[in-house]
């Protein structure tokens, strides 16, 4: 829930002289409340302190509050002690508590961390129950306060300091600190001179409450007896005026703090906080009933513009300098306002209850106005009354009757007609015609239904709104008195039946349900306004000349805009009591506008708004920040941004906050691998399902153009997942190359086998060529030894037979007595040749080397056969005819024929086997 602003305007009863009821004016700063119900902690909150970063530090009942202006946190300390004292130094924040203190510091990832410094005090020392309730910088020191005690630490150890009396206050004030005690007087502390008192403050005589620096002279406030100057270099007190010092000692002065050049907060026990201007001498005060949750301040701290109260109840802000100032009756009498006019230099408000209007400081109720008022307006220098029972004219501060026609909700001028007026009504149209007589009223005859608002389409044609059933464009006769054409238009998709009508230049415009129509005159319907298409859901309030005035339903407040450039004046309270339906703003001047609210009206100084928004430059505080950034189920180091990883990219939320600057609504841009856009309105910006990349995401208010200085600009890398990790980049990469190089060798050895199996391949085609080769070779050696055997044998064949012819003739020779002897010896010798064993072993040899042993192979498969079996054998095998084989063997062809049955028998041939086939095979 977001702080729930509360801004008052008190009218205090005074005694009243010819009127009803005067009221004494006091105009209220706006005051921002942040209950239990806000913060969620105790209620008593002690100390309060801020940095210049935007950020508050609440001492709290059950710990360390911090605020950044949209979220609220509550830190513990170990030991769950009450933090009585909070002091911001630089990055650091301080706190005491009971029998402890230390300091705060944020992590990486926005949160605050605590670490305890009593470890540094020397052992020796022991802590008498208490409690740390101030802390404050001297000079390079730390210094916590007890009641009793002050320690004071330099960063690296702790000297302890016991003044001897009850310490009620400390203070810095150059080379000295400053201490204030329970009896008034004030001390001064110096490592040089000790513990010294301050000359005449012993005539404060009532416990110090609050020590500030003001210039050269030091404001000593106390608990009951108002406020002192004091001048340490003349030793000189002043008792401040009378007059201020009986309303702080009458409500308990607590905590001081200046505010501006002249302005002083006192901070009270019993009346909220008293604002004191020095130079008038005057006192504004804020207290319960002006918009406090409570009157005792605890604490008091200034940031800005921004006066921060640490209460009893809650914790309250209040805007010091503020371009708002808001106006409510404590008392209930003035109601709502419904109008505002202003007449003769005087204000004047319509409410439910009556007319009002100021005189000096008071606001006074017109005699006899009773009743609800709707509209206030002048017309023809005369200022009317649109009242519950009729219109009024109350030019003279009376209430005087000029028209019975009840319910004057509004009166529009008639164009080209400075005398004639037309106004709705609870029964419908009404004419005014104003004359050296004074008023002629009458009523628009055709029109007897409730009107609230009409616009003038030309000078007879107008529009009208009724109040529950759509809408109508009416024609009105020359003389305005009469409908002469009435026509109700189908409300068709609109979807609520209360139609608001308006002008804009020359067309006219509706507004139903949140969206913006115009009549085409030519078409004749309704069609979409594109000039308002971006202001959906936002009512026009006021038209001024080029600028117009919207509503922010989104809490914002009111939108200021020439359709070009939009200004969100943020101001949620002003949007949270503005009337629904009945919203109004009125223009006072170029400066001074004025907002009609449920409870009294707000003045809104636009010159102000300009001057703090636009010229003055930007400082820390005004730009969006990230307060901590959650991925997944953890907390991310956004400050650090080491980048997030792809498993906690599903879900990142963007906790923003725009520093004193309560409650933002804001949008978003993020740029990257994906694009997104939109708006929040509780400062959490959740980005779902992300692929990994680089983003940056600007952030802005959404008062703001997303190109302002005050945009966050904030860059953040996702991770890839882990298969898509540089790691696994490295290994991929490695993988590639350890395949390429495996595929290398896998090739390297596919080609090394093409190689061998081509080697191989190539060894077996050279070896069966070379055996192809050396067949042919030894083809052609068989038959050339076959040819040669051939040869040697028919040559020996041809040997033999011619011996035998000579063997034969030479028997023929023996016959016829011849020497026997000589011729017998011849025959012998030719017989020996013709069986000469040397020609067989030739041809034996040349045999076995053309048929491989066969000779061998026969003898073994059948022993039994003779040498001239084998000498058959092998000249059958050279398939030698029986007259071939004859001489060879040195017989006839017929022994030849005989030798071969023979061996036919010895072979076991069957008579159907060949036995040169046989022989052919063995």
């Amino acid at each position: 829930m977001g702080p729930r602003v509360t801004l008052y305007f008190f009218f205090f009863i005074c005694l009243v002289t010819g009127v009803r009821f005067s009221y004494a004016q006091q105009a209220v700063l706006p005051v921002s409340n942040f209950s239990v119900n806000d913060y969620h902690a105790a209620n008593q909150n002690w100390d309060i302190t801020t940095d210049d970063q935007g950020l508050t530090f609440v001492a709290n009942h059950q710990g360390l509050l911090v605020f950044n202006g949209q979220y609220w946190k509550l830190y513990t300390l170990p030991n769950n002690t009450i933090i009585r004292s909070v002091y911001r130094d630089g990055d650091r924040v301080y706190t005491g508590s009971y029998e402890e203190f230390g300091y705060w510091k944020k992590n990486e990832l926005g949160e605050f961390e605590y670490t305890s410094l009593t470890s540094q005090i020397d052992v020796a020392h022991e802590f008498r129950d208490e409690e740390f309730w101030e802390i404050t910088r001297w000079g390079e020191n730390i210094v916590f306060r007890s009641f009793a005690t002050v320690y004071i630490y330099n960063g690296e150890k702790i000297t302890v300091l016991k003044p001897g009396f009850i310490i009620t206050k400390m203070m810095s004030s150059g080379e000295a600190l400053i201490l204030g005690e329970n009896t008034g007087r004030v001390h001064r502390y110096t490592e040089k001179d000790g513990l010294v008192p301050l000359p005449e403050t012993e005539n404060i005589g009532n416990p110090v409450a609050d020590i500030v620096a003001d210039g050269d002279k030091l404001i000593i406030g106390t608990k009951s007896a108002g406020c002192f100057s004091y001048d340490p270099g003349h030793h000189k007190l002043q008792r401040w005026d009378r007059e201020i010092n009986e309303e702080l000692s009458a409500y308990e002065l607590n905590k001081i703090c200046i505010v501006g050049e002249n302005r002083i907060a006192f901070g009270t026990i019993k009346n909220g906080v008293i604002i004191y201007d020095r130079a008038t001498r005057t006192s504004q005060y804020i207290n319960r009933h002006l918009g406090l949750q409570n009157n005792t301040v605890l604490g008091v701290d200034v940031s800005g513009d921004k006066l921060w109260l640490a209460l009893d109840n809650g914790v309250d802000v209040v805007k010091v300098n503020s371009e708002f100032t808001f106006f409510k009756d404590e008392t209930g009498e003035l109601g709502t306002v419904y109008d505002i006019a202003f007449y003769n230099n005087t204000v004047y408000m319509g409410s439910n209850t009556g007319v009002y209007y100021f005189k000096g400081d008071k606001m006074v109720f017109l005699e006899n106005s009773q009743g609800h008022v709707w509209d206030l307006e002048v017309v023809n220098g005369r200022l009317l009354c649109g009242h519950n029972s009729g219109t009024y004219d109350i030019s003279n501060n009376t209430f005087d009757r000029i028209s019975r026609f009840s319910g004057g909700y509004a009166i529009r001028s008639v164009p080209g007609k400075d005398d004639t007026f037309i106004q709705c009504t609870y029964v419908g149209l009404v004419v005014y015609i104003y004359g050296e007589e004074g008023w002629e009223v009458s009523p628009v005859e055709g029109i007897n239904f409730p009107i609230d608002n009409i616009v003038f389409e030309n000078r007879h044609t107008v529009w009208a709104s009724h109040p529950y059933k759509g809408f109508f464009r009416i024609r009105l006769g020359d003389d305005y008195r009469k409908a002469t054409a009435i026509r109700e238009f189908d409300q068709g998709e609109l979807k609520s039946l209360r139609t608001q009508v308006f002008r804009v230049g020359n067309d006219i415009t509706l507004y139903n349900a949140g969206e913006w129509y115009t009549y085409d005159p030519v078409k004749e319907y309704l069609e979409a306004f594109i000039p308002f298409e971006k202001y959906k859901d936002k009512k026009l309030l006021y038209q001024d000349g080029g600028h117009f005035w919207f509503t922010d339903t989104g809490k914002n407040g009111v939108i200021y805009t020439d359709l070009v450039k939009d200004t969100v004046i943020v101001q949620r309270e002003l949007g949270r009591r503005l009337t629904p339906l009945f919203e109004k703003v009125v223009k006072r001047n170029d400066s001074l506008y004025y907002f009609t609210l449920n409870d009294g009206f707000a003045e809104f100084n636009f010159h102000k708004y300009r001057r703090q928004w636009h010229n003055q430059p930007l400082t820390v505080t005004d730009r969006v920040r990230i307060d901590h950034v959650e991925t997944g189920d953890s907390l991310y180091a956004f400050s650090a941004n080491p980048g997030i990883a792809f498993r906690n990219a599903g879900n990142i939320r963007f906790f923003v906050y725009y520093p004193d600057h309560f409650g933002q609504d804001f949008q978003y841009r993020l740029t990257g691998p994906l694009t997104q856009e939109g708006r929040v309105d509780n400062g959490v910006i959740t980005l779902q399902n992300l692929t990994y990349g680089d983003y940056r995401i600007d952030v802005s208010p959404v008062s703001f153009d997303m190109d302002s200085p005050v945009t966050l600009h904030y860059g953040f890398r996702i991770h890839p997942p882990w298969y898509l990790s540089p790691a696994m980049k490295v290994i991929y990469l490695l993988l590639f190359f350890a395949i390429i190089y495996l595929f290398f060798l896998w090739n390297k050895r596919l080609i090394k086998d093409h190689q061998r199996k081509l080697t191989r391949r190539m060894y077996r085609e050279s070896q069966r060529k070379m055996e192809l080769l050396e067949r042919q070779n030894l083809e052609k050696e068989v038959k050339l030894k076959r040819k040669e055997l051939m040869n040697s044998t028919l040559m020996i064949s041809k040997k033999n037979e011619l011996l035998l012819e000579i063997q034969n003739e030479l028997r023929r020779i023996r016959k016829d007595n011849v020497n026997e002897y000589r011729v017998k010896s011849l025959i012998a010798r030719t017989t020996e040749v013709i069986h000469n064993q040397e020609d067989w072993q030739v041809f034996e040899t040349n045999f076995n080397e053309l048929h491989d042993d066969f000779f061998k192979r026969l003898v073994q498969r059948y022993p039994k056969l003779t040498s001239k079996d084998m000498k058959l054998c092998g000249y059958l095998k050279m398939n030698l005819t029986s007259k071939e084989i004859a001489p060879l063997m040195g017989i006839t062809s017929r022994g030849v024929e005989i030798h071969r049955y023979r061996l036919r028998k010895k072979l076991e041939l069957d008579k159907d086997q060949d036995l040169v086939k046989f022989l052919l095979v063995i």
